[in-house]
């Protein structure tokens, strides 16, 4: 899955060619969620410091509106976005459907997304003095992506 997160972020930067210093969206790699979600420690650890330090990146990350991270679970991935100018966090799992009005892991998933929120922020507010946005205040989505259900089989 890195290697996916890495191309898409060198495609998104090479399509900007006027202004490739700003980038509206950040991804951050799952190795963060695996991170977070094991109890390990993540705000000191390389590889996180790199995708979240200004000196790694090639644009102004603070900049960035939108940041996403793939998260693995049991049942497959889902992917969490932060909306850091709406304040919305997002999920978004295969497993969501318009025709199920909560999904049986929503419950679960809520706990994911803030628990990767919280820990997001505590590395932006440690990376960076005054980060420009404050994680008070937001509000968790869930976005079905089919209107029918989707099976492993």
């Amino acid at each position: 899955m890195s290697i996916i997160i890495r191309r898409y972020s060198q495609a998104d930067q090479e399509a900007d060619k006027e202004s490739p210093y700003l980038s509206w969206r950040h991804p951050i790699e799952p190795e963060f969620s695996t991170f977070v979600l094991s109890d390990f420690d993540y705000l000191h650890t390389k590889s996180i410091q790199n995708q979240l330090c200004a000196n790694e990146l090639k644009y102004d990350i603070t900049s960035s509106q939108l940041f996403f991270t793939p998260v693995p679970r049991p049942e497959g991935w889902m992917v969490v976005f932060w909306d850091m100018i709406k304040r919305f966090i997002t999920v978004i799992d295969p497993l969501y459907t318009k025709q199920c009005p909560q999904p049986p892991t929503q419950q679960r998933d809520e706990i994911i997304a803030w628990k990767l929120h919280y820990a997001l922020f505590h590395c932006l507010n440690e990376y960076y003095a005054g980060w420009p946005t404050s994680k008070h205040g937001w509000t968790v989505k869930f976005m079905p992506v089919s209107d029918n259900i989707v099976t492993r089989t």
